[in-house]
């Protein structure tokens, strides 16, 4: 009988994981026998001298690509790889030239040192995925000091954690965004919504901001939405009236939009030149089942 077909692995992914296993074990060693005395499995380590000269050695052999590779692996294995050897990941890794960076589930205690790493590096990320990180009120000072340093951003997802001063500092601070998910939000007002766009002075409208030029998708749908009564019909024609590249705005569940809004909306779309459209499925009753989604369609010419 012949040998079962097993498949070989690529040379690159046989030297990923070797690099990757390498980080690991360099950063497990410094935590238990490095100079800096004996290792907390809560404790927040700084960079040694002997990982920063690693971080050195690896910056001049490895390309940011490659780096931001082996950092978001390392931050995907939540449940294999412990919470500190994950953080001293993201500050031997995150260097300049990383552009993308999902940082997963972290313990409570690590949302403060884990933003603050976000915030310090030099990276110029694009893509930014913080959904592993419910940030409280005791952090949102760490979450604002990352929206206002990450100036290049295309990307962001913020989910369950955002409000109104926090969509504020985006819109200011976010000059090429693209995409916006904070699904599940649960404090997110009309004025929220107005502040992703509107540049303000002392509360005095001042005109528009980038935002409105580059924002393409705004997702503020999801779990959550329940709580959001003054998200509904004008707070969604403004997103759709005022940045006009939008094509999505998510989903929201049936007590988002009543039915006469829903009739009204429809008819403001059909008598637009928008390229959204919506879709609605299910029924009223009971007010489950029933999901608007906004969404760009294929026109036949």
């Amino acid at each position: 009988m012949m040998p079962p077909h097993k498949a070989v692995h690529s040379l690159r992914r046989l030297a990923n994981d070797r690099v990757l296993y390498t980080v690991c074990g360099v950063i497990l060693e410094e935590l238990f026998f490095g100079e800096q005395g004996q290792w907390e499995q809560l404790g927040h380590p700084v960079l040694t001298p002997r990982l920063q000269v690693f971080r050195d050695v690896l910056c001049n052999a490895l390309v940011p690509k490659l780096l931001q590779e082996l950092l978001n692996t390392i931050l995907e294995r939540n449940e294999a790889v412990e919470a500190t050897v994950r953080f001293t990941a993201v500050q031997l890794l995150l260097v300049p030239g990383v552009t993308k960076l999902a940082v997963g589930h972290f313990p409570e205690p690590f949302y403060a040192p884990i933003l603050s790493a976000i915030a310090e590096s030099a990276a110029q990320l694009q893509t930014l995925d913080l959904r592993g990180v419910w940030v409280r009120e005791m952090h949102k000072f760490y979450l604002c000091k990352v929206i206002r340093r990450i100036h290049t951003i295309r990307h962001l997802t913020l989910r369950y954690t955002s409000d109104d001063e926090i969509l504020a500092i985006v819109g200011k601070h976010c000059p090429q965004l693209e995409t916006l998910d904070i699904s599940g939000s649960e404090n997110i007002s009309e004025s929220g919504i107005r502040s992703l766009y509107e540049k303000r002075i002392n509360d005095v409208f001042k005109g528009f901001n980038d935002c409105a030029k580059t924002l393409k998708v705004v997702d503020i749908g999801g779990p959550g939405a329940q709580h959001l009564p003054q998200l509904s019909l004008p707070s969604l024609q403004l997103i759709i009236d005022k940045c006009p590249l939008v094509t999505s705005i998510g989903n929201l569940a049936a007590w988002a939009l009543n039915s006469a809004e829903i009739v009204f909306m429809k008819m403001q779309l059909e008598l637009s030149n928008t390229d959204l459209t919506l879709h609605d499925y299910g029924s009223l009753e009971q007010g489950e089942g029933f999901i608007i989604l906004l969404q760009e369609e294929d026109h036949e010419e």
